[in-house]
C-alpha cells in the first residue's frame, strides 16, 4: 500500500481534533481553543512514526503511551493529577471506539482497507467515508453521554464546600445545564457565586478589586471571564480554590474548575451559586 504523508498527516490531524473535543464532552471540560490544535497537530507529527521501523511491541507500546499522555497535557493543562488520568483513560475509550466504527464500516464495505505499524493506522478510504466515521463515533459517544448522565442525581441544589488558603465556606448552588461559562484559558468550567457568599476566602486586595470591579489590577491566580446573561454582559473575577466538593450519598465528589465573584443577586434566597453539572459528573 502507498502511503502519503499529507493524508496521513491531515487524516490524523482531523481525527485527533475529533478525539480531544469527544473527550472534553464526557470529561465536562473543554480542552484550551489553543491547546486542541497544537495537540492535534502534535498528534499529526506522531503518525510519521509508522515510516519507522520498530519491531519491538514494547517500544510500540511505550511510544503510544507517550505520545497519548502528552497529547491529553497540551490539550487539558490544567487538570490535576487524578482528572489527568481519567482524562488518559476517556482518551483510550474514545480512540477504540472510533477505531471500532471504521473497522466495522471497512467489513462493509470490503476492498477499503487499511495498513498499521507502530500503532499508527493509515485508512486507505474516501475522506467522505471518514467524515461518515466521525460522525458516527460522535453518535456513539453521545449517546454514552447521555447514558452517564443519568447517573448524576436528580438534585436541583447542592451544599458546595470551597477551600483556599486554609479557609473554608459553604455555599447553596443550582445545577443548571445552561450555565457554560468556562475560563478560557484552561477551559475549565465556572461556579459562579453571589460575591457576598465567599468574602471570606479573599484577602483585602482581591476584595477591592472584586467590589470596584477593576479589571486594570491584575492580581496572581486571579482571572476575569466574560458572562452573559438575558440582561447583557460582562466581566467577573474568578480565581481556582484549592479544593471543591459535594457529599452525595454519602460519598465526597471533587468539583473542578474556577470560582466566579457575581455582585448581583443570584438565585431567589434558596441558593446562591450557579453551575454546570458536569462539574461533579466528572467524577461521579
Amino acid at each position: 500500500m502507498i502511503i502519503y504523508g499529507d493524508v496521513l498527516a491531515a487524516v490524523n490531524f482531523t481525527v485527533t481534533l475529533f478525539i480531544l473535543q469527544l473527550c472534553g464532552r464526557i470529561l465536562g471540560v473543554r480542552p484550551g481553543r489553543v491547546g486542541k490544535y497544537l495537540s492535534a497537530a502534535l498528534g499529526a507529527v506522531a503518525s510519521f512514526i509508522i515510516f519507522v521501523p520498530i519491531r519491538s511491541v514494547i517500544w510500540q507500546l511505550l511510544y503510544r503511551l507517550a505520545v497519548s499522555v502528552f497529547l491529553v497535557g497540551v490539550a487539558f493543562p490544567s487538570l490535576s493529577r487524578r482528572k489527568f488520568l481519567r482524562a488518559i483513560g476517556v482518551f483510550y475509550f474514545v480512540s477504540i471506539l472510533f477505531a471500532g466504527v471504521t473497522m466495522l464500516l471497512i467489513w462493509l464495505r470490503p476492498g477499503l482497507g487499511f495498513y498499521t505499524a507502530n500503532g499508527v493506522v493509515y485508512y486507505n478510504i474516501p475522506p467522505l467515508l471518514l467524515l461518515v466515521c466521525i460522525a458516527a463515533a460522535y453518535g456513539a459517544v453521545a449517546l454514552f453521554d447521555r447514558f452517564t448522565a443519568l447517573r448524576t442525581p436528580r438534585r436541583d441544589i447542592y451544599r458546595i464546600t470551597i477551600e483556599r488558603r486554609g479557609r473554608t465556606v459553604p455555599v447553596l448552588a443550582l445545577a443548571d445545564s445552561g450555565n457554560r461559562l468556562i475560563e478560557p484559558f484552561s477551559g475549565l468550567p465556572v461556579l459562579v457565586v453571589n460575591a457576598a457568599e465567599i468574602w471570606g476566602l479573599l484577602d483585602a486586595e482581591e476584595r477591592r478589586v472584586v467590589r470596584e470591579n477593576d479589571t486594570e489590577t491584575a492580581l496572581p491566580g486571579l482571572r476575569w471571564v466574560l458572562a452573559g446573561t438575558v440582561n447583557g454582559s460582562g466581566l467577573l473575577p474568578a480565581f481556582r480554590p484549592d479544593r471543591m466538593y459535594v457529599v452525595i450519598n454519602g460519598k465526597r465528589a471533587e468539583l473542578g474548575g474556577y470560582i466566579a465573584a457575581a455582585q448581583a443577586g443570584i438565585g431567589n434566597g434558596d441558593y446562591s451559586g450557579v453551575f454546570h453539572p458536569k462539574m461533579i459528573q466528572v467524577l461521579l
